[in-house]
């Protein structure tokens, strides 16, 4: 050829290749974009892949590894990567392959069926459990779909167990089935709700042959459930009934199988039959005098642990009696009931439960007054004999309370032994007596308030918060009988008491003994709280009326000076762990708190808030001096530095209170919003990304000792691991707000720091490393965010909660944060942020991330007009997906706060 060096000189090697025909070969799929990414949430992308995945099962059954050596292989590199639904799956065929082979190695297939047993508890650890706190009108296809997993997950552990069982006999094995057979019915019971929630929305024409594919699901799961308990209790009966003979030399039943085995009768509503069971238990020897129990095979060495399949660990006699009462109760034999709970009494007649529980039963059925009346009485003769009629030197404080408890049951009635359920203080029924009666039952009360007060105000430091709720109780009771004079005197009456307990337990230089001295600050310390907490449910019934209160604290509370006083000459006392006190604190570091909050009730009444809010911070300044390590009183200070904006010493403060591990999801909201409102946005981000951390920690850490506990027989630990990830960790209000927190403050942060050689080189400037900003690496920055769009606990998939749904659920996620470490505010309230308002937040910041990032992604693509005219965009490019996607978008959006700030008022 002329005019080049192409070919020149060269002899040519034949024809070019020709071109192979595409006429009919499969279209090759599109390319996927970023914003394909983007739109649909990883939930739904694995629900794809899964029906992909089944859809092709019959074209790979014969390139299924089942060699034992490749699969533990391939198990360490899934696990390192957390891609425990591929491990699931690749353990599924393993099994379904060799389940239709002839047995070439039994010890081999055993293996394997034991990790694809373990493969689907891991996997059921890593998706919330959301049907037992969604409403119906909220369920998603997303609720839907994780539940019907959940179900799968458990059946194909159930079916792998059953196998690993059928080959080796071991009752362990057994126990396993029965336990993943109790699991499923579970999940197969919260799919079933949702599912027909789901069927409730669906009332369109289009919609029903969807309506009619959700009616078989439900079907085949009820069939399923109906089947399942009997599963379990075929299988456990087995197990309870082996080693159990006096001539067995094989080690009788565990507490872990006889718990199973109640709990499979349980769940088929047999709890005559589970009680029956529970009589004929031989339990283990409890080491007392008196135990009337059979001698059982113990445990002999240390080769007895290691060749036994299981736990060891026999059922305890007082663990029966417990599991006996409970039943009881559930079938209405309260005479029973009763008597098992007296027996309780005399083996622990300190433990609160026991009382509970015995108060229900000798109530029963029939709550007439009458009957309340006379179950009163009876208990009444039953504490007597735990309560002697002198002095005593240890004297229980459970029978003592117990008779507080019997005297507030006139006023609100028998409270309900649910935890979850706040207590409730209705006198609706008690306003409605006669005056004589109401006067007569709160001077009872108040009577035995003062009685235990009396007993155990110098002996232990927790007496006020025993009777917090009843003094609360009387309080308001009295409030709201103001009018009756003799009912108000009576409320004069205990603060009287409380005024002269305070009084004579004065500091005095003529005792010189440590141990009197701290016997009479207790009951100081007791005789303020005491009137505090009565003056703040005055308050909370008077409203802004607060004469009542103002003449109150005038004339029962101590002066600033006196409560300071007392603390100073405490201060030599020391901590003294010997004598009940802790060995972190001090005993009169609560006179400090407790001054704090008659300051802080003061600034709020008056213009010197500011100046009380320094004086607060210099007690409590002063206190952290001599008491360092009491983290009450860090929690107080760093609540007055928040008044006071001065977040870096805030920061100091909960630095020093040591906060680790769970605590970072339980005890980070103390000092959140002072990172933020302080601008310390750096440290609210190093925050938020150990909370994130732990996260990420704990899925892994909980699935492994959740397969622990399955390999050592403790299955109910097991099931609480489960159901503690699923309900309290994967859906952790902190983890949704420290995500936010990350995505929103990323712009606002400088990312050089000194290196470690302590070379100071110049800061970067903000946002030089994170956060789009409208730069030009922001294209960049939102790939790498959209890759990590998948990992849970990674910021970035903040912008999924967005897809989920419209409508504001704060019902889906577990508020972790642990309230009780405020228990000493007892005048004034700490306030933190609403459940609901946290949510918002999130939701809030979720829809921006998600303008931001779409809007980042038209940078590149985009088209600048030519000589005037708009450029041209064909359906199906790069540019119409992405603003066709932030169009939609912006209307998700908009949608979306319209509705929560309708739902929530502080919503902004």
């Amino acid at each position: 050829s002329r005019g080049g060096k192409k070919g020149k000189g060269k002899k040519s090697h034949g024809a070019a290749p020709a071109k192979p025909d595409t006429s009919n070969a499969a279209p090759s799929p599109a390319p996927i974009d970023y914003i394909d990414l983007i739109d649909v949430p990883p939930w739904k992308r694995r629900m794809q892949r899964r029906q992909e995945a089944l859809a092709d099962n019959t074209k790979h059954k014969a390139n299924v590894f089942t060699d034992d050596v490749v699969l533990a292989t391939l198990k360490v590199t899934l696990l390192s990567q957390r891609l425990n639904e591929t491990l699931a799956q690749l353990y599924s065929l393993a099994t379904e392959a060799l389940s239709s082979r002839p047995i070439a190695d039994k010890e081999e297939l055993c293996s394997i069926f034991q990790e694809s047993y373990f493969s689907q508890i891991r996997l059921a650890c890593t998706f919330p459990r959301t049907a037992h706190v969604v409403d119906d009108a909220t369920v998603s296809e997303k609720n839907v779909w994780e539940a019907e997993q959940i179900a799968a997950a458990y059946e194909c552990a159930q079916l792998s167990a059953m196998s690993l069982a059928r080959h080796t006999g071991s009752r362990l094995h057994q126990s396993w089935v029965a336990s993943a057979a109790l699991l499923q019915k579970e999940a197969n019971a919260d799919a079933i709700k949702l599912m027909e929630a789901r069927l409730s929305t669906l009332s369109n024409d289009k919609d029903e042959s969807r309506s009619t594919c959700i009616r078989d699901r439900v079907d085949k799961l009820q069939a399923k459930n109906a089947m399942l308990p009997r599963l379990a209790e075929s299988l456990m009966s087995r197990v309870v009934s082996r080693g159990g003979d006096d001539e067995s030399k094989d080690h009788p039943p565990s507490a872990e199988d006889w718990n199973m085995y109640i709990r499979a009768l349980v769940e088929q509503d047999k709890l005559s039959d589970a009680i029956e069971k529970l009589e004929g238990v031989k339990c283990a020897s409890s080491g007392s005098s008196d135990n009337t129990e059979g001698e059982l095979r113990r445990i002999d060495d240390e080769t007895d642990v290691a060749s036994h399949q299981g736990s060891l660990i026999q059922l305890a006699h007082r663990s029966r009696l417990e599991q006996k009462a409970s039943l009881c109760l559930k079938v209405k034999r309260y005479e029973e009931a009763s008597e098992t709970y007296t027996e309780l009494l005399s083996l622990l007649p300190d433990n609160w439960s026991y009382w509970v529980g015995f108060l229900r039963s000798a109530v029963g059925s029939d709550t007439d007054e009458r009957q309340v009346e006379n179950c009163i009485v009876q208990c009444r003769k039953i504490v007597e004999s735990y309560v002697p009629a002198g002095a005593s030197t240890h004297p229980l404080r459970g029978p003592h309370l117990f008779l507080v408890e019997l005297a507030a049951i006139p006023l609100r009635g028998i409270q309900s032994t649910d935890r979850d359920e706040p207590s409730s203080n209705d006198l609706s029924q008690f306003l409605q007596k006669e005056a004589s009666v109401r006067e007569s039952v709160v001077r009872e009360l108040g009577e035995a308030v003062i009685d235990y007060a009396t007993i155990f105000a110098p002996k232990a430091s927790c007496c006020f918060y025993d009777l917090r709720n009843y003094l609360e109780l009387f309080a308001t009771a009295c409030y709201e009988l103001k009018v009756e004079a003799t009912t108000w005197e009576e409320l004069l009456k205990v603060l009287r008491w409380a005024e002269n307990l305070r009084e004579g337990n004065r500091f005095e230089k003529d005792i010189a003994d440590a141990r009197e001295r701290r016997k009479r600050l207790r009951a100081y310390i007791f005789s303020v709280q005491m009137v505090f907490g009565v003056l703040h449910a005055v308050r909370s019934c008077d409203g802004e009326n607060d004469a009542i209160c103002s003449e109150s604290l005038d004339a029962f509370l101590p002066s600033l000076d006196d409560m300071v006083d007392e603390w100073h000459t405490s201060l030599d006392l020391g901590s003294n762990p010997k004598d009940g006190g802790q060995k972190e604190v001090l005993p009169g570091d609560e006179l400090i708190l407790l001054a704090c909050q008659r300051l802080g009730a003061n600034s709020k009444s008056s213009d010197v808030g500011t100046s009380l809010s320094i004086t607060e911070a210099a007690l409590l300044e002063g206190a952290l001096y001599h008491s360092p390590f009491n983290p009450h009183l860090k929690i107080a200070a760093i609540d007055v530095y928040t008044r006071l904006s001065a977040g870096q010493r805030a920061l100091e403060l909960f630095d020093d209170m040591g906060v680790k591990q769970i605590q970072y999801d339980s005890c980070s909201y103390l000092i959140f919003p002072t990172l933020i409102r302080t601008g310390l946005y750096r440290e609210a981000v190093q925050l938020a990304g150990n909370v994130m951390g732990l996260h990420w920690t704990s899925a892994k850490n909980v699935q492994d000792y959740a397969t622990k506990c399955c390999e050592t027989g403790m299955l109910s630990k097991c099931c609480e691991m489960i159901t503690w990830q699923r309900e309290r960790m994967t859906s952790s209000l902190q983890l949704l707000i420290s995500k936010s927190t990350v995505m929103a403050l990323a712009p606002l942060v400088y990312s050089g720091e000194p290196d470690e050689r302590g070379k100071h080189g110049s800061a970067e400037p903000l946002a030089a490393r994170q956060g789009i900003i409208g730069g030009s690496d922001d294209v960049d920055r939102v790939g790498e965010m959209i890759k990590n769009i998948g990992n849970f606990s990674a910021a970035p998939s903040i912008v999924n909660v967005a897809l989920d749904g419209s409508t504001p659920n704060d019902n889906l996620y577990s508020d972790n944060r642990d309230f009780t470490v405020n228990q000493f505010h007892i005048l004034s309230k700490a306030h933190h942020a609403t459940k609901g308002d946290l949510c918002c937040y999130a939701l809030l910041q979720s829809h921006w991330q998600g303008i931001l990032m779409r809007a980042a992604l038209m940078l590149n693509v985009v088209k600048a007009p030519k000589k005037g005219k708009v450029a041209k965009v064909k359906a199906g490019d790069t540019l119409y997906k992405r603003c066709e996607s932030l169009s939609q978008f912006l209307d998700i959006a908009h949608n979306a706060i319209h509705s929560a700030r309708n739902k929530f008022s502080d919503c902004r």
